[in-house]
């Protein structure tokens, strides 16, 4: 809201951790973003990191999103792409994905 008060300055970024998207503010404003037809794109990172095994529809929808449909669809193709490179290709492009995913090592 602040960016449409002040004129056209980009897109809006929100980088929510997947701890904190259940909590108030965040959900609230996601809500609030789409009930004002907002532009707004969420990143979430989800760091597989808890104090407490996740439970609830949140959680069981986002891990649902991740392991099947769409996503799982485009991360299948791209690994097998990436395998299909030849090697110093598929070494660099093993890279870029470690360094996006924070992951070590090759799949």
């Amino acid at each position: 809201t602040a960016r449409d008060l002040g004129g056209p300055t980009g897109d809006a970024i929100a980088v929510i951790g997947d701890g904190s998207i259940s909590a108030g503010m965040a959900y609230e404003a996601m809500n609030n973003a789409g009930s004002e037809k907002r532009r707004l794109f969420v990143i979430l990172n989800d760091n597989e990191m808890s104090i407490a095994p996740p439970t609830g529809a949140m959680s069981t929808y986002l891990s649902d999103l991740a392991s099947s449909g769409p996503l799982y669809a485009l991360k299948e193709l791209a690994e097998g792409v990436e395998r299909s490179l030849p090697g110093p290709l598929r070494e660099g492009a093993q890279r870029a994905r470690n360094l996006v995913t924070g992951e070590h090592g090759s799949s």
